[in-house]
């Protein structure tokens, strides 16, 4: 999200190698806002577990005008809990991003402060946060702080240990972590297309790669950023029938996309859908009293498919990485599939036969909750030639599924 480029491409700078070095070298976003006049901060609030520390050698040089490090590291001595000297921890951070840009009133910014101490341990405790972070949010407001700004607020990911992230549920948690960006009121007007497009992309699979060329194209604008090799910027409208884990540098064990999974046809539940199916089709017949007179009702003779959208098999399969010659979290172990957790709650894909007009139908089920509903239309793959001749006339959308006495 800061670079643009995956770590294992950067130059060495893991504390686990003979030849390494410190990650100054990279491609940091906050240098391209210094170069165009911006007052930068940059804020963690857990030195020892620190984005660029924990692992990797972190700066010699504040990569930012300020850099808080110096002073976490010394709170680090006095934290009690989540208090600083009788202090919420988040309050500390959350007061020096005001401070900062009360500072800078007239100066372009740009800031980046993460906490983690708050939620590291329990996720439950993020809740801990919930009224300051209204209450600086409200602050900004009122001081006209977002009439100007460009706001992200994000996670970094979900639930990495425990029973939920053993079931498919955690693990897609794990991969799609919160993000909202909130644009100033007055963007809408002004820039529709660019607002647009992020609208539309937040339906679509997006990454930390095209939230950092989403941040070079605020600097660039109206032109493109380049040297943007993985991502594209959110103010572009992506492609989302074109969009893959592959083209969007999400590498297959981490990728949350579903794909059709073959399921038996003897599964009770199964059965339960393609019944659900066959009664709408009737219902959508018989909704006018004249055609019960007409048409058969139809019944379920035989279940042919039944596919399951579930996550890839890899990403079910998998267990955690490891450390490999590329880089700390290159390599991959894998177990047993994850508890599936998404058997109420995902889209069915089934082929049946319905009696006594031999039909053969596909039709998309989604489950909420275990209530299901109709997804999209019933297809009919067979031809049915004159099986609805009584009534192809008077109400030819229900042809596909007639068979006149």
């Amino acid at each position: 999200m800061l670079t643009g480029i995956a770590e294992k491409k950067q130059p060495e700078a893991r504390r686990s190698e003979n030849v390494s070095d410190s990650v100054d070298k990279w491609r940091w976003i906050f240098k391209n806002y210094k170069e165009k006049g911006y007052a930068t901060l940059f804020s963690e609030d857990s030195p020892v577990y620190a984005t660029f520390n924990y692992r990797l050698h972190g700066f010699k040089e504040p990569p930012t005008d300020h850099y808080a490090r110096p002073f976490w590291l010394e709170a680090e001595k006095i934290i009690n809990g989540y208090c600083i000297g009788g202090r919420a921890g988040h309050n500390i951070s959350l007061e020096y991003l005001l401070s900062f840009l009360r500072a800078y009133k007239d100066k372009p910014k740009f800031s980046l402060i993460t906490h983690s101490v708050v939620s590291h341990e329990n996720l439950n405790t993020i809740g801990y946060v919930d009224d300051d972070l209204k209450t600086i949010l409200q602050t900004l407001e009122k001081e006209s702080f977002l009439n100007n700004t460009l706001l992200i607020i994000f996670g970094d990911h979900g639930i990495r240990y425990s029973g939920v992230r053993k079931t498919i549920q955690g693990k897609l948690e794990e991969r799609l972590p919160f993000m909202s960006i909130t644009t100033p009121k007055w963007f809408t007007g002004k820039y529709p297309g660019l607002y647009s497009n992020l609208v539309h992309n937040s339906k679509v699979l997006t990454t930390p790669f095209d939230v950092y060329a989403t941040l070079r194209h605020i600097l660039s604008y109206p032109s493109y950023p380049s040297e943007i090799t993985t991502g594209q910027s959110l103010f572009n409208r992506i492609d989302g029938n074109n969009r893959t884990c592959v083209n969007a540098g999400v590498e297959e064990h981490w990728c949350p996309c579903l794909n059709l999974e073959e399921v038996s046809t003897d599964e009770p539940l199964i059965r339960e859908l393609a019944e659900f199916v066959v009664k709408y089709i009737n219902n959508l017949m018989f909704q006018n009293a004249q055609l019960e007179k007409l048409c058969h009702k139809l019944v379920l003779r035989e279940i042919l498919t039944a596919f399951r959208d579930m996550p890839n098999e890899k990403m079910q399969v998998f267990e955690q990485t490891r450390r490999d010659g590329e880089c700390d979290s290159c390599g991959l172990l894998f177990n047993d599939k994850s508890t599936n957790t998404l058997v109420g709650d995902t889209l069915y894909q089934l082929q049946f036969i319905t009696s006594p007009n031999e039909g053969f139908y596909e039709a998309s089920v989604k489950l909420k909750k275990g209530v299901p509903s109709l997804a999209g239309d019933i297809s009919r793959i067979d031809s049915y030639k004159d099986q609805p001749f009584c009534i192809v006339e008077k109400f030819p959308p229900l042809r596909k599924y007639c068979y006149c006495y």
